[in-house]
């Protein structure tokens, strides 16, 4: 019985979902394989300074993914000495008027798993 994978995603302009089937050992385009500026892209108009991700998130993904991810994350550090050698970052959730909000996220020792897959973007389906 042979599976197939299929890619759900957002259409921009209608924003709806849109399938599209996969097939066997097919190779998936990356959207950004084209670009000069992905970072750039990704960070769409924003005024961003910083990326912040949960590591309750990141702890969340494929062991693959986070494999692929720490590799790029050494492979930033041994390009730059970008780590501030006093001081630390600290990152807090506020809300739109500026309060301090609890974070479902904070905690990665004991992660809120049932948020967690609340909040989880169902990309693949597979089917028989």
């Amino acid at each position: 019985m042979s599976k197939h994978i299929t890619v759900i995603r957002q259409n921009p302009t209608t924003k709806q979902p849109t399938k599209r089937p996969i097939e066997s050992g097919e190779k998936m385009k990356n959207k950004y394989d084209d670009e000069q500026d992905p970072i750039s892209l990704w960070f769409e108009l924003s005024y961003a300074q910083y990326l912040t991700i949960p590591r309750s998130i990141m702890e969340s993904m494929s062991l693959e993914w986070q494999r692929k991810f720490a590799t790029l994350l050494d492979e930033l550090d041994d390009t730059f000495n970008w780590r501030p050698t006093s001081g630390r970052y600290w990152v807090q959730l506020k809300n739109d008027s500026g309060r301090y909000v609890n974070d479902p996220l904070m905690e990665y020792r004991r992660p809120n798993y049932k948020y967690i897959e609340s909040i989880k973007n169902k990309l693949f389906e597979v089917t028989k």
